[in-house]
């Protein structure tokens, strides 16, 4: 019976120190750190607005007030980054990302063909391999064609696309 208060009590510390330790990290100096790393990828500027750590009910960093390009060429209301748990401590960790409000302008095709463009032979590989992207309320802002909002789900295996 002892043993079961004290398991209880270690594990109840545990959940707390999961529950609390957010709120000690500061984020604002990696969000810095992303911005600027994910300017350069893309090649165009980009800005977050707010990340939040969270281990609870899974560990994830959320992202709010995405936006990329100028003008801007997209926008997206959070950004939901999840690592897969098994990969958290390998070469290469897969992620699963999820796009909340998303407004992509008719700029941001620009982007993104800069970025598919990109010389693969002189990189290494990515540390980081996407698994699932999800977009819900993905809304092109296109001024000549009006399309309605739509989500998006894409799975990826071994970076090429498994389904859509």
């Amino acid at each position: 019976m002892k043993n079961m208060k004290k398991l209880g009590l270690v594990l109840l510390g545990f959940l707390t120190l999961l529950f609390v330790l957010p709120f000690l990290i500061s984020m604002s100096t990696y969000l810095e750190q992303a911005e600027k790393e994910v300017s350069d990828v893309l090649g165009a500027p980009v800005g977050l607005k707010k990340a939040r750590l969270s281990f609870l009910p899974t560990q994830h960093v959320s992202v709010s007030d995405v936006v990329i390009g100028k003008g801007p060429a997209a926008t997206a209301a959070e950004l939901i980054i999840t690592p897969t748990l098994g990969t958290l401590f390998s070469d290469q960790r897969i992620i699963d990302v999820q796009l909340k409000n998303v407004v992509l302008k008719k700029s941001a095709l620009a982007v993104y063909n800069k970025l598919t463009h990109q010389n693969k032979k002189d990189k290494a590989p990515s540390p980081v391999a996407l698994r699932n992207l999800s977009v819900k309320h993905l809304r092109l802002n296109f001024s000549d064609t009006k399309l309605p909002v739509s989500d998006v789900y894409i799975t990826l295996k071994n970076n090429n696309l498994d389904s859509a």
